[in-house]
Order: C-alpha cells, then structure tokens, then sequence
C-alpha cells in the first residue's frame, strides 16, 4: 500500500534527485540537503509503507541513537542539529527537533565553514543492521519494493509503532496509540549513503 506523509514530517525533497538550485550558494544547509535528500521547502511525497519500524543505533524507539556530545549548535534547515562528523570515514551524524526526533547518518565530504565535534560513526547502524555502504538489495531484502533504478536516488518508507510512555502502551478510547516514521534512504552506486529516521512525537 503507498501512502503520502504530511510534508511537515519528513522534510523530504519531492522527486529522485536531491540536486539543490543552481542559484543556491555552498553553505551547511546545501552541504546537508545534497548529502541526505532533504529539504527547507518539502512537497508531498510518496512513501511504501512496511509493516516494522526500524531505528537509528537500537531496535525501538527509547533505545535510538543518544549522542554524549549534545550537538555542536550548528543548525541546519532551521532544525537539524549537526551532532558530529567522522572526519575518517566522511560520515555526519545530525538530530532533528521540534513536533518530532529523528537522527540523520550520511556520508559528505566535511562540512563547510564550521566546526563540529569528530567522533567515529562508522559502527553506527539502525536496529534492523542496515549502514552506511549497504548494498541496495539489503534495503530491499529489510523493508521491499518498489526496486528503483539509477546511479543516484532517494527512496522513503513508513511505518507507525505503538506509543509507550513510562513503559506501558497508550491508548485513546480504546484504541492502541501508535506514532508514525518515515525512513529517508539516499543510495549511490548501489550502496546506501544517507538514513534517516524521522518519528512524529506522540505528546502524554
């Protein structure tokens, strides 16, 4: 089943191609757009919907990445925090805020014009075993179709988890609580270069 995420959630450039404007100058803000597939000024954007979450350094959402360094303050796409970069292996961690948490691991060269914490990333992976290099036919093999074609693209999929909150599952009237997810893949040259997990809080 395809659905469409509200384009709030995922920040997400509408189309294949993270290309920013030809007019747009060399700050942190493209640095992070070209490398992730996201975007300031999203579109509506098709996700393939699956039926189990995944998450950035842990199998569920209380145990995603938590980073000792607290950011580095450099902003980016008015919320994105640029947490760290591995200046070894070229790999960028950033976190997101505001009405939801999300976490961004990709791959760029390093950033321009700021400073920022240098860590090792290159152990971190989402709950599920998909890193930075994954083949495009692990991403396939986790979360499925739709198979795409090309050097270069971007490829979302969405799932919604039950809501916890002190460890026992919320409900409304009856009804189980769930949040929802939307997983932003870049691969290039068949291997996987940017994820990003973006989860819609749920507020007690």
């Amino acid at each position: 089943m395809r659905i469409l995420v509200r384009p709030a959630l995922t920040a997400i450039v509408v189309g294949i191609c993270a290309a920013a404007s030809p007019a747009a100058t060399n700050t942190v803000d493209q640095w992070f757009s070209q490398a992730t597939g996201l975007s300031d000024k999203p579109g509506p954007v098709t996700v393939q919907h699956i039926s189990t979450p995944d998450y950035l350094c842990g199998k569920t959402f209380a145990t995603m990445c938590k980073d000792p360094n607290g950011g580095s303050n450099v902003l980016m796409l008015s919320f994105w925090d640029l947490y760290s970069y591995d200046r070894s292996h070229h790999i960028g961690l950033a976190r997101s805020g505001t009405d939801q948490l999300g976490w961004a691991l990709f791959t760029a060269p390093p950033p321009p014009g700021v400073s920022v914490p240098d860590k090792d990333l290159s152990h971190y992976a989402t709950g599920r075993g998909l890193h930075i290099g994954s083949p495009y036919s692990q991403v396939l093999a986790l979360y499925g179709p739709p198979v795409m074609h090309g050097k270069h693209f971007v490829t979302s999929y969405g799932a919604d988890d039950t809501v916890y909150y002190k460890g026992k599952p919320q409900y409304w009237q009856g009804k189980l609580e769930r949040q929802s997810e939307t997983i932003t893949l870049v691969v290039d040259d068949g291997r996987v270069s940017s994820i990003t997990i973006n989860v819609e809080l749920w507020e007690p």
